[in-house]
């Protein structure tokens, strides 16, 4: 189409001298000139148009290349995304994965024969107990103390449980209801519910740590049958010292009160207006709105 329009262009000046002759009679110069000049710029127009309609093709040809480059590349982006994880599922598989496993394998058999191997040690401590010679049996006392809130079964509180009952020194006693009194077992429950005299401070320690609420039907059992005297207010004035918490739920438990305030209803007003004034003091309305206050000055 350049070709022609260029050819075109070359015979101009002939069409000039055709136009010339033709219209010499009828065209002044002026009106020659400017049909001269429109023919040119219909030409030029006619180059103009040609050539945007090229560009625009080039444009076309290269927007659709830029295009299937683009497909091209998401295409690969795609596929090494995938066989990125791929390979990444791979590894962990067949590698990392039955690494984990087998390291925490080995760490669950290390932890199983570190903790047969301190269990073995502890029940080698508890039978020194019954050796008839107090520096061994002090040195067993202080392991089983040092060790027992890291490892000890319930088959081993329950030797210390026996080793108790059938041991005849207090010293030694002492220190394994000490140790019985962080352990809640069924052995250790009716031990402290059935002794709280003369273990009275880990009977408290006990219920206090394992939730007295979950006692006090024993509690009161226990007090309905002791007729020591002051037994039971010295039991809650230990017991405050311990929990106001658990003080307050055992002065409100009223199957306990019913049976302890005439019986000391006496010693429990001297306790309450000379030796603990603290009780009021301390607690205020939940003192004095309380079951066993209620009861002994007859609210």
């Amino acid at each position: 189409m350049n070709e022609i329009i260029k050819k075109l262009k070359n015979y101009i000046p002939i069409f000039l001298i055709l136009i010339f002759f033709i219209n010499a009679d009828n065209t002044s110069d002026i009106e020659m000139k400017n049909k001269i000049k429109l023919l040119e710029d219909k030409l030029n127009n006619f180059e103009l148009i040609n050539e945007n309609i090229a560009l625009k093709n080039q444009i076309n040809i290269a927007n659709s290349t830029i295009t299937s480059q683009n497909i091209f590349l998401t295409s690969v982006a795609v596929l090494i995304a995938f066989f990125t994880i791929l390979s990444g599922v791979i590894i962990y598989t067949s590698s990392i994965k039955p690494a984990r496993e087998a390291t925490k394998e080995l760490n669950d058999l290390i932890e199983n024969t570190f903790k047969k191997s301190l269990i073995k040690e502890m029940d080698l401590e508890i039978d020194k107990l019954l050796i008839n010679n107090n520096q061994i049996n002090l040195n067993a006392i202080m392991y089983i103390s040092q060790n027992h809130l890291k490892f000890i079964t319930e088959e081993q509180i329950n030797k210390i449980y026996n080793i108790i009952i059938t041991n005849k020194n207090p010293n030694l006693n002492a220190s394994l209801v000490n140790i019985l009194s962080k352990h809640k077992y069924k052995c250790t429950e009716d031990f402290f519910c059935d002794n709280i005299w003369p273990y009275k401070i880990e009977s408290i320690a006990f219920f206090t740590t394992f939730g007295i609420e979950n006692y006090l039907e024993r509690i009161k059992n226990y007090f309905k049958l002791k007729d020591k005297d002051n037994l039971f207010p010295n039991f809650l004035t230990s017991l405050f010292g311990f929990s106001n918490d658990d003080f307050l739920k055992l002065i409100n438990y009223k199957p306990l009160i019913d049976i302890i305030a005439s019986k000391y209803e006496s010693t429990l007003k001297h306790y309450i207006e000379n030796q603990h004034k603290e009780w009021i003091e301390t607690l205020k309305d939940n003192f004095t709105n309380s079951e066993l206050y209620k009861q002994i000055y007859k609210k």
